[in-house]
């Protein structure tokens, strides 16, 4: 299966799942956020590391079950090290 086929599969997928969700993140508002977000993203002119410190370790703080806090607290340490070795390559000192 090719890139095209696999986004397609899983919208129809997700279409299907989300259908009638009355929580308001039903299949629309997925749409809306995925395409909203991804030409925002492709029209920034910031750096791309950005996102991180923007988004992705905001998430733990959002988490509402302790599952998904043990999950995103486990994910949110991974990228600290990753970021902390990413500018240590970016600033030559690897």
């Amino acid at each position: 299966m090719n890139k095209e086929e696999i986004i397609q599969k899983t919208e129809e997928y997700v279409r299907k799942t989300l259908s009638g969700d009355g929580s308001g993140h039903d299949w629309w508002h997925v749409y809306r956020v995925l395409h909203s977000s991804f030409s925002t993203y492709k029209k920034s002119t910031g750096a791309t590391i950005n996102h991180f410190f923007e988004k992705w370790l905001l998430l733990k703080d959002l988490m509402n079950t302790s599952a998904a806090k043990k999950l995103a607290l486990d994910k949110h340490l991974y990228m600290e090290q990753y970021l902390d070795r990413f500018f240590i390559e970016w600033e030559g000192k690897a």
